[in-house]
């Protein structure tokens, strides 16, 4: 009787094991995946970051180029109008 009983334990602890082991292996799969596409996604973001800081960086010479081009318009403007030009 005791024998038959460790015969269902063990018998139930390989069931166990098979059922889990594949649970496991699947789950350090979608860990590597998740780690994969968070390190992907920080260097997205950073590029992002990047990227946006660029963008305010020529927004910022683009406004002054823009002003020192009207600046130069309303010179010229005047100087025509005085005859220099």
């Amino acid at each position: 009787m005791i024998r038959l009983l460790l015969f269902i334990q063990e018998t139930a602890k390989i069931k166990l094991f098979e059922t889990i082991q594949p649970l496991k292996s699947e789950r350090d799969n979608l860990k590597a995946q998740i780690d994969v596409l968070t390190n992907e996604f920080a260097a997205q973001n950073e590029k992002s970051q990047n990227l946006k800081f660029n963008l305010e960086s020529e927004i910022i010479k683009n406004q002054e180029i823009h002003e020192n081009f009207e600046k130069i318009k309303i010179d010229y403007e005047q100087a025509r109008d005085l005859g220099f030009g």
